[in-house]
């Protein structure tokens, strides 16, 4: 009992060894001042949406300068040195803008590599450039939001959006990351085939079990024959053949599928950044 006074003091010492939880930093974040404070609040609620609905990062950063950096590089290390990333690979995507000589860059990490392909991003680019142009930021970055959903939605359900980019055409200008590698989206069985193939083996194993009661109340004895069930004289078989003069095969080559995971096309071009980390991307003037 004299040392009963020691056991919360022990225990304040065991939390304090315990490792402390990443705090999340912003995933707004408005450095050259476009956004008022409502339209900051509203995109951070949507990005934080987004990001634990399929646990990747969303993040859109503004800055007046990237003091001698070219974009796709500042969007990288930032995205680095500021902790974002969800998951064991840091799983996420930056989108950069830069207001002096308006620059942009998106950056993707982790799963947001696979989900987010070189085609992705040229067609995520293409939706916001007419906002961008007009200086209409935040219908800019609502846009962006809109438009990361399907290609997140299309990894998790195990099919990614890929496709061959075409060039671009459209306002401002487009360029991919720098090229290292290529990469492609494992396959991933769809979640509904998961759940169909689990309905189907419980449903074989309730057909397998009634099936064994059922037999266990048949009182019914088995015949070997159908005499038992035939008036004499009732019934008579001949013999019946059927004769194939020729056969014919047709043979077709089957499709030999790509080497990525999506539905055809590029991947995604992927470099590492300073801090050695592998980023896939595209950049370019809006």
């Amino acid at each position: 009992m004299k040392r009963a006074w020691m056991i919360p003091l022990l225990l304040l010492f065991l939390l304090g060894l315990a490792p402390c939880a990443k705090a999340q930093a912003p995933r707004i974040v408005d450095e050259a001042g476009l956004l008022s404070g409502e339209e900051e609040q509203v995109l951070e609620t949507r990005a934080g949406e987004l990001s634990e609905k399929y646990g990747m990062d969303v993040v859109i950063l503004t800055v007046y300068s990237l003091d001698g950096q070219d974009s796709e590089s500042y969007a990288d290390d930032y995205y680095d040195s500021h902790g974002y990333g969800l998951g064991g690979d840091n799983s996420g995507v930056l989108l950069l803008l830069s207001m002096e000589y308006r620059d942009w860059a998106i950056s993707t990490c982790g799963e947001a590599i696979f989900a987010l392909t070189d085609y992705g991003i040229q067609d995520v680019f293409s939706q916001i450039a007419p906002y961008l142009s007009e200086d209409e930021y935040y219908d800019a970055f609502s846009a962006y939001l809109d438009a990361l959903e399907p290609y997140f939605d299309a990894y998790a359900q195990g099919s990614p959006i890929d496709g061959d980019a075409p060039d671009y055409h459209g306002p401002g200008s487009y360029e991919s990351g720098t090229q290292e590698e290529t990469v492609y989206a494992p396959k991933k069985a769809p979640v509904l085939r998961f759940l169909l193939v689990g309905l189907a083996v419980g449903t074989a194993a309730g057909g397998i079990t009634v099936a064994v009661m059922a037999s266990q109340m048949n009182t019914a004895r088995h015949q070997h024959g159908a005499e038992s069930y035939v008036q004499p004289g009732s019934y008579q078989l001949y013999e019946n053949q059927t004769i194939f003069l020729h056969s014919h095969v047709t043979r077709t080559a089957r499709a030999e599928s790509n080497g990525g995971g999506g539905s055809g096309g590029g991947g995604s071009s992927t470099h590492h950044s300073s801090g050695g980390q592998s980023h896939g991307g595209g950049h370019g003037k809006f």
